[in-house]
């Protein structure tokens, strides 16, 4: 029996093994990439900055569907370049989760168009999919057919005291929850990602622009992965403001 040959939306992308491991998914056997691979090429490519404009609030009268527009600005060859992207949200086309967040998702869909121009990147965002996330399997360290975690509405972190065990991701060790035990390899990947771009952090508004970040990634994060990074990130905003207030008094 002659085996069945991998179409070329099936095919790994031609990017670096470590940025499909850590950036890339597969959706009903088509790549798709993370808005935070994204992000991370853009800052190796020289981004400036991003800026978005609301084009249109969600409202009863337009289907609650809200647009954004991004222009993301990257520096080459000494000149800034401007590419723009337009990105719409409404219940019917997002996740569940994020069903009132759609001024939020227009956003992030417009920045992951712009940005995927900006750092040429032919495959879609998966926060540019429509609503559903089966079929989803998380890049090539994942077991084939294995089971995702379920999304469900998240809860305050202190809602649960979690038991932390020490666990070694790449070169760095971390104290996690138990239940991390029962995650994937690219879910520790992923959490060590966000813990070490919380605590590079330089102030609470760049903080604050992490963890906007991070709230558009909460529909696909697990919920123990996305509970923990919320505590880190709360440990490093209390950091931030004591090393400030030092500041000011000693000022």
């Amino acid at each position: 029996m002659v085996a069945k040959a991998e179409t070329r939306d099936q095919q790994q992308p031609a990017f670096e093994p470590d940025f499909v491991k850590e950036f890339m998914v597969q959706r009903q056997g088509k790549w798709v990439v993370l808005y935070a691979g994204l992000l991370h090429l853009a800052h190796k490519r020289g981004l400036v900055g991003i800026e978005t404009e609301m084009l249109q609030y969600p409202t009863a009268d337009n289907g609650n569907t809200a647009i954004a527009r991004a222009r993301v600005m990257i520096e080459q060859d000494g000149k800034i370049k401007t590419f723009t992207g337009i990105g719409d949200a409404n219940p019917g086309n997002v996740a569940k989760p994020m069903a009132i967040h759609t001024v939020r998702m227009s956003e992030t869909r417009a920045k992951s168009r712009a940005l995927r121009d900006a750092v040429d990147v032919g495959v879609a965002a998966l926060e540019e999919l429509a609503e559903g996330e089966e079929g989803v399997t998380k890049g090539p360290s994942a077991p084939s057919g294995a089971e995702q975690p379920q999304q469900s509405s998240r809860t305050t972190p202190a809602a649960r005291l979690p038991v932390y065990v020490a666990l070694q991701i790449g070169d760095k060790q971390y104290q996690v929850p138990k239940e991390f035990e029962q995650l994937t390899e690219r879910d520790h990947h992923d959490y060590a990602f966000w813990v070490e771009k919380i605590w590079a952090a330089k102030d609470v508004q760049e903080l604050g622009e992490i963890a906007k970040d991070l709230r558009d990634q909460a529909a696909i994060l697990p919920e123990p992965v996305y509970q923990q990074l919320v505590r880190v990130g709360q440990a490093r905003k209390k950091k931030l403001m004591e090393a400030a207030d030092g500041n000011r008094t000693a000022a």
